[in-house]
């Protein structure tokens, strides 16, 4: 059973006409591949594994009743003032120009660098955004990282091969909520890496793992 974040979710359509995306339950986040035909230039993601996790085939329909084949994002870039809502997943089909937004917004902006995301990366963020309830944006700190940038930060104790180099992690907060209680939440459904960080939380599409700093 996943974990619950510390406030009452509430529900909150994204965009006019939406589908209401925080009435879905999280347990069972869905996942859907990457194709050539459905991006312009898709990175090919290394896979995830997770007895939570259901891998959709853009030919399939989902098999769990009940789970949404629509899924959108609130985003916020506090280095740019940026922020987004949009539909990247609509019936069981990535949008080409809300996926090219999203990876607009999560560029590298100290390099202005922008970078095919991976995929999975969008609907690992739409399920801890479901959380909360869609009543808050996510905050986006740092995503892709040129070379340059991550050497940067390295001094900082930044990974020397970071998947923020390789488009597929996050630094993310939720205003309001605990960052702690952002990655037990994300750790409790065993998906890639959790970093645990006094004001943000790391989330990545790497292998299950965690670690903390103070």
């Amino acid at each position: 059973m996943s974990k619950s974040l510390d406030f009452a979710p509430t529900r909150r359509a994204l965009l006019s006409g939406a589908l209401a995306l925080g009435s879905i339950g999280l347990s069972k986040a869905v996942l859907a591949k990457d194709t050539a035909t459905e991006l312009a230039d898709p990175l090919r993601p290394s896979g995830m594994t997770s007895a939570d996790l259901v891998l959709i085939d853009k030919k399939a329909r989902p098999t769990n009743a009940g789970l949404p084949d629509t899924r959108g994002l609130w985003l916020q870039n506090p280095h740019t003032n940026e922020e987004i809502t949009v539909l990247f997943w609509i019936s069981g089909q990535y949008d080409n120009l809300a996926y090219t937004q999203v990876c607009r917004l999560m560029r590298d902006w100290r390099e202005n660098a922008v970078a095919h995301m991976d995929p999975k990366l969008l609907h690992l963020l739409w399920a801890i955004q479901r959380g909360s309830g869609f009543t808050r944006p996510l905050v986006i700190n740092s995503a892709f990282r040129t070379r340059r940038t991550n050497n940067l930060l390295a001094a900082e104790g930044a990974a020397i091969n970071s998947l923020h180099l390789h488009r597929q992690a996050t630094d993310l907060r939720l205003d309001g909520i605990r960052p702690s209680n952002v990655a037990e939440y994300v750790h409790s459904m065993e998906i890639g890496g959790v970093g645990f960080y006094p004001t943000f939380t790391h989330v990545d599409t790497g292998r299950v793992r965690t670690w903390r700093r103070r």
